[in-house]
């Protein structure tokens, strides 16, 4: 792939993700009440946070992860989906 189809498909793949995570039984309660927009905007922040992680173009401009998921009860392996890495493939 070019650097042009991964900043297309890599959006549509962290959307899709994100689609599971919120009707998943262990971890879309903690998304309960977000707008659709809400929903839209966590994507393009997490879509942005794994670019710049992994050296491309885009700028993470979201807060850190600590103050992010504050006050959300998430321990150990709720947070990262550790327990079973290929539930969301």
């Amino acid at each position: 792939m070019n650097g042009l189809e991964d900043m297309i498909q890599f959006p549509q793949f962290v959307d899709d993700f994100m689609q599971r995570q919120f009707t998943d039984k262990q971890v879309g309660r903690f998304y309960v009440g977000h707008s659709t927009n809400s929903k839209k905007r966590l994507s393009q922040l997490i879509t942005e946070m794994i670019c710049e992680i992994t050296g491309g173009s885009a700028k993470y401009v979201g807060r850190d992860m600590r103050t992010a998921h504050a006050g959300l009860g998430i321990t150990g392996a709720i947070g990262c989906n550790c327990e079973e890495p290929g539930r969301f493939a």
